[in-house]
């Protein structure tokens, strides 16, 4: 695992997209699992669960599959360690042309662009998923 648990959890999603695996397992963090609920709300993965592998906490993620394509096109990171980017709620906009979401880091958990403008709240920027 690397420093930046965020960059291991997309790039695990990302890889097991390039692979059309089924299922992954991620290591286990209440940070991932929020990420990964979000990600579970805007029907992006299918279900997450928690398990244990080599007597450590891990979650399985199931991915979801829609008519047989990846319902994850891209998934990109958009904060980093060395460059935080933040926004407002009312600066937040949908990426690709509505073709996708934003998952953000707020006060109230982790949200979806979506749900964060509705809510009137802004937060850290964490990554874009394309559909």
């Amino acid at each position: 695992m690397t420093n930046d648990p965020v960059a291991d959890l997309l790039t695990r999603i990302r890889n097991a997209n390039m692979r059309n695996a089924a299922k992954l397992t991620v290591p286990a963090s209440r940070f991932s699992k929020a990420i990964l609920e979000a990600m579970v709300r805007t029907r992006y993965i299918d279900r997450i669960a928690s398990g244990e592998e080599n007597g450590r906490p891990v979650i399985e993620i199931t991915l979801r599959y829609v008519n047989g394509t990846n319902a994850i096109q891209a998934i990109k990171q958009l904060s980093h360690r060395g460059l935080r980017r933040y926004s407002d709620y009312r600066s937040l906009r949908a990426p690709r042309r509505g073709g996708g979401i934003m998952l953000l880091s707020t006060p109230l958990g982790v949200l979806s662009n979506a749900e964060a403008r509705k809510r009137g709240v802004g937060g850290e920027l964490l990554c874009e998923i394309h559909s």
